[in-house]
Parts: structure tokens; sequence; C-alpha cells
């Protein structure tokens, strides 16, 4: 928020937490700036580095971008440079939430509710530790749930953290899961269905068709016994923490062949198409051809001043409807609709126009 002549100029929500993200680095904070998607950390980067160039020119190249996507060689670096002071900050998605040590860390920036309570919690925990003091920082959206606790933080300061829930029955989840199960003990059908639900049987049949699991016919259970014999030695060590799907796309600089980062198949088509803007550690890639065949996105260095977002274009169509009509009156006692709801890349079409406007012309119908 900005004050000139009494006027009050409101900022964006990135564009604050960028100034506060460089003013803590020009202070000799170490920082992390937590941010809800890859975009949102690399336009963060991106900003606070334009801010930087202005006024501290030797700290441009302190900061960086930490999230899912980039190569395991490029993560261990960055890892290492924050945990060795050489890096001063770093704006990162919940890929640094937990499980790495990243030495002391004097303050967090929270861009937007990260969805849970104990996401907050655990990002913010991330400051202060060896007991020494901390600050964290919530900058808010303009959504109605940020918004909601900003007016009202005591629902957000007061409320006990969720519990974990994860959905055993996921085909996604239990195509990762069985493989690790049954290379620590064999699985049986009979009696691992309470834990693994109804699906157990025909993953285990698809496991088996992929050659991960194989059936144990010299034992005593031996037409319902499965066994591992997968291609990894460890199958947990094939398992990703950062994203459940197994099937990546490449980004590639064209320049010079290089491997800038692998990004999984159901973001490939809104995030790596022909045109778009791909960002990367705060450098601009101009995409020139998405490869299905290969799987590999090309692109190149490009200058430029602006970033492509994907839009999502709704279309609702109204299949049929009755309206009961008794001694010249309309009542709406009896109504039904069915809408066919389309989502793609495209313009957006409000849904809830679309919706209200349905209502209005019912409502002067009765």
């Amino acid at each position: 928020m900005k004050c000139t002549n009494n006027i009050i100029f409101f900022a964006s929500s990135i564009v604050e937490v960028s100034y506060l993200f460089s003013e803590m680095v020009q202070h000799g904070l170490r920082c992390i700036a937590f941010c809800k998607s890859r975009k949102l950390c690399e336009l963060v980067l991106a900003y606070t580095r334009e801010i930087l160039q202005e006024t501290a020119k030797e700290l441009v190249d302190s900061i960086c971008v930490y999230r899912a996507g980039y190569i395991a060689e490029d993560r261990r670096k960055i890892e290492a440079d924050l945990f060795g002071g050489k890096l001063h900050g770093v704006a990162a998605t919940n890929a640094l939430e937990l499980g790495i040590d990243v030495g002391h860390i004097d303050a967090t920036l929270h861009l937007g509710f990260p969805g849970s309570i104990a996401s907050l919690w655990q990002q913010a925990g991330r400051s202060g530790r060896r007991a020494k003091q901390s600050l964290a920082i919530y900058v808010a959206f303009e959504g109605p749930l940020d918004q909601y606790f900003m007016k009202f933080p005591h629902k957000l300061f007061g409320r006990s953290i969720e519990h974990c829930q994860v959905d055993s029955h996921n085909l996604k989840v239990l195509e990762q899961h069985l493989p690790c199960a049954a290379y620590e003990h064999p699985l049986c059908v009979q009696y691992d269905e309470c834990y693994f639900g109804s699906s157990l049987d025909s993953v285990m049949t698809t496991l088996k068709d992929k050659g991960y699991i194989i059936n144990n016919r010299a034992g005593p259970f031996s037409s319902s016994m499965w066994n591992y014999i997968g291609p990894e030695k460890s199958p947990s060590q094939a398992v990703s923490i950062r994203a459940i799907e197994q099937d990546r796309y490449k980004v590639i600089d064209k320049l010079n062949s290089r491997l800038l980062e692998e990004i999984e198949e159901s973001k490939a088509f809104f995030q790596v198409y022909e045109g778009a803007v791909y960002m990367h550690q705060g450098a601009n890639y101009l995409v020139e051809e998405l490869d299905l065949a290969s799987r590999t996105a090309f692109c190149r260095k490009a200058d430029l001043k602006y970033y492509t977002k994907t839009r999502d274009y709704t279309d609702i169509n109204v299949l049929g409807g009755e309206f009961v009509c008794s001694q010249g009156y309309y009542y709406s006692s009896f109504l039904y609709i069915f809408f066919i709801i389309d989502s793609s890349p495209g313009v957006v079409f409000s849904t809830l126009f679309c919706l209200l406007l349905f209502c209005l012309v019912y409502l002067t119908l009765v």
C-alpha cells in the first residue's frame, strides 16, 4: 500500500511480497517466501530482482526459486547454497515446507493462505530454529478465504490443525503404494483388502501386467500371495514426494540442449504449449515446440515483458426443464435442469453470471 497526496494506492499482493522480500534481504535477514504455485514463485523472484537491481545490485544473485520440477542436481545445489549462507533467500512452494534442513532462517513470507492451517504453521516454523527469534508475515490475496482471515484473524490463529487424510482408494496412490508394501511383505488379497480397499485386486492385476509383482505359487497360499519383482532395488526410491504423477515432459533449452526441468503431464498442456512463456529462475523462455511423441517442450530464452496464463472456458447448455402450471399460475415445486459443463483452455466465461441470468428469467416467468 502506498500513500500519495492523501490518496491510497493498493499494490498487488505479489508486488507487496516482493518489496518485503527485498527489504529483508537488504537488512541481512535470511528469508523464505512461500508461494502457492510455481508461477507465483517465479513472479516473486523476477519482481524482487527488479527491485534489488535498483537498490542493491550486489544482492540480485543472492536469491532464487526452489520448487518441484527442477532436476535433482539443481535442487541439491540450491539446498547447499541456502544451508551454507551463499543464498540469502528463496521463493519456494511447499516443496521446502518440510523434510529439508536449510539451516537458520530469520523470517518467512506467506503469499496467500497455503490451503491448511497445518501448512501455514509448518512453513512459519522453518524460521527461528535453535531458540532464536523469528518473523512470519502473511500477505493475503483478494479472495474470500484470505480476506475472511484478515477480518477474523482469531479464526486463523485460534484454530487447531487439521487431521491428515489420505485417500487410500485413489488408484494412482495404490499403484505406487502396493509395490512398496509387497517389497516389505508379500501381499494377499484375502487378508489385505481391508487395508487397501476393494480396488486391491484390480490394481494388483495391473501391476502384474507391468512386471512389478508376481504370484508366489510355492507358499501355502499360493493362489493369493504376491511378491515384488520390479526393476527398482527399492521401490520407495522411485516414488516422488512432490507429485503423484509418473509421466513427465522435459523442458529443453534449444540453444544448448540443456534440460531445464521436468513437468507433470497433466500440467504440460497448460504451461508449455506452443507460444507459452515459461519462467525458470526468473528468466523467460518462449516455448516454440511441444513434441508429444518424445514428451519434450523445446524453448529458447527471450527478453519478454509479459507472461502467459491459461484461462478456463466454461460452456453451459440447458438440456431440459419443466414448469408445473395450475390455475394460470406457475409454481416452482417441480423443476429439473441438466447442465453440460465443458472446461478447457480459452477465454473465461462466467458460470455464475450464466446461472444468475437463468434464475432471473425463471423468476420472471413465475
